[in-house]
């Protein structure tokens, strides 16, 4: 899946990914095209209860200038506690620069 440009200010959100408790984190690639000091926030949404949830992804640093694949990020997998596939979808906020992202996807090798 391919979002973008994000601008600053601006965000994207996902299309819907089916996970479990069994699908710890996810990954992407990211760059930022305007080279600035912005910052890519990452959100996790997902329903609990009838009520919309969200847990901050946290990024262990802004992406550059050029495609960098982004260090796995952990999915609030206590949050998806049924037991069953739930959706989730993936927020990214631009707060200053304008970012593209591409790539998205649970990371399947972190079940073994």
């Amino acid at each position: 899946m391919a979002v973008g440009p994000v601008a600053a200010g601006a965000s994207a959100v996902s299309a819907p990914m089916c996970v479990d408790r069994t699908y710890p984190s996810f990954r992407f690639f990211a760059r930022n095209l305007t080279g600035g000091k912005g910052q890519l926030q990452v959100d996790v949404l997902w329903s609990e209860s009838g009520r919309r949830k969200s847990s901050n992804a946290g990024l262990d640093k802004a992406a550059g200038t050029a495609w960098t694949p982004v260090k796995s990020l952990q999915l609030p997998t206590g949050a998806l506690s049924t037991g069953e596939l739930e959706p989730v979808t993936f927020r990214f906020t631009a707060t200053g620069g304008s970012y593209q992202i591409d790539d998205v996807y649970v990371d399947p090798f972190m079940r073994r």
